[in-house]
Order: structure tokens, then sequence, then C-alpha cells
């Protein structure tokens, strides 16, 4: 497991911080994938799941963090990890984010 999935999990379990906590691991999966420019057929194939779960994972995550599309997902996570990570001290950005704007367009 790379460390964008290990801080993704942590995420999502609430120990870092409450701003991601409402994404279950797999919307982290795939919002980690999609940080990465992956298209959902891709996100599909990797993580063994149909397109259309896919879909239903992103809608599930514009909702949580009301945004409509797949940039503004990635950049409002981004946003409030970054706030997570400087208060509780850190300074390093999240690999599961900072890969935004990497790969194709989202």
């Amino acid at each position: 497991m790379d460390e964008a999935h290990l801080r993704a999990r942590e995420l999502a379990s609430g120990s870092t911080g409450r701003d991601l906590a409402g994404l279950t691991e797999r919307e982290l999966e795939v919002l980690h994938a999609v940080a990465l420019g992956l298209g959902s057929s891709e996100i599909a194939a990797q993580l063994v799941v149909s397109p259309r779960t896919v879909h239903a994972h992103l809608r599930s995550i514009f909702h949580k963090v009301n945004v409509s599309t797949r940039t503004a997902a990635v950049h409002e996570a981004a946003r409030r990890e970054a706030r997570v990570v400087q208060s509780h001290g850190g300074s390093r950005a999240v690999d599961l984010l900072r890969c935004r704007g990497q790969g194709r367009r989202l």
C-alpha cells in the first residue's frame, strides 16, 4: 500500500481530522485515482468494479464535499487536507492529492 493510500485510510478513519472523514475508504480510493488523472473505465478496472459503480462513488464524493465535478472534488479535498495538515503542525502536502495536475485532464 503506498503512502497516499495509507493517508487516505487515516482520513477515512478520522484520525487526522474531520474534514474528509465522511468519505469511505473506497471513495478515497476513487478520489485518489481521479487525482492521478484516471478515467472511470480505468478506475473501474483498477478497483475491479463496473464503471457504473465508479460513477456512484463519484456522485457520493461530490455530495459529501459539495462539488459537481471531478476537478473540483480533487481541489476541495486538497484544500481541506491542507487545512487539516496545518492544524496538526504538518508542513508536507499529502500524496493523495499532490498528484493532481499530473496525468491527463480530469
